[in-house]
């Protein structure tokens, strides 16, 4: 049997393991004596945005609680699972991230000069 998924929307509802949330000290005074399997179950999707730490940049989804507006957490998109589904008119753009200033694109080939080769090479 197909199982139904759920799609991340604005305003979706969502659940992530506390060890997996950032940022650590927000969490950590918020969120007092947590287990490794403990979840925080009613997140709301604010927004998604590509966050760097050390030499990792990675898709990242912004959350926030509804008993407090003014903190944002976040946490990978991997790790993010959605219990319920947000409007259908708010629908997040993901698009690839894109690298600064033309960094993507391939370095230009190299041209080598043709050189003759000799016949006796090609010769049988």
């Amino acid at each position: 049997m197909a199982r139904h998924c759920l799609h991340l929307r604005g305003e979706a509802r969502c659940s992530v393991l506390l060890t997996k949330l950032h940022p650590k000290p927000s969490v950590n005074a918020r969120f007092v004596n947590y287990t490794a399997q403990q979840r925080c179950d009613d997140l709301r999707a604010h927004r998604i945005d590509q966050v760097t730490r050390g030499a990792a940049t990675y898709a990242a989804v912004f959350f926030k609680l509804p008993d407090a507006p003014d903190e944002e957490f976040y946490c990978a998109l991997w790790y993010c699972r959605v219990v319920e589904e947000g409007p259908e008119n708010l629908i997040f753009n993901q698009d690839p991230p894109q690298a600064a200033d033309g960094a993507d694109e391939d370095p230009p080939l190299r041209q080598e000069e043709e050189e003759d080769a000799e016949p006796s090479v090609f010769s049988s």
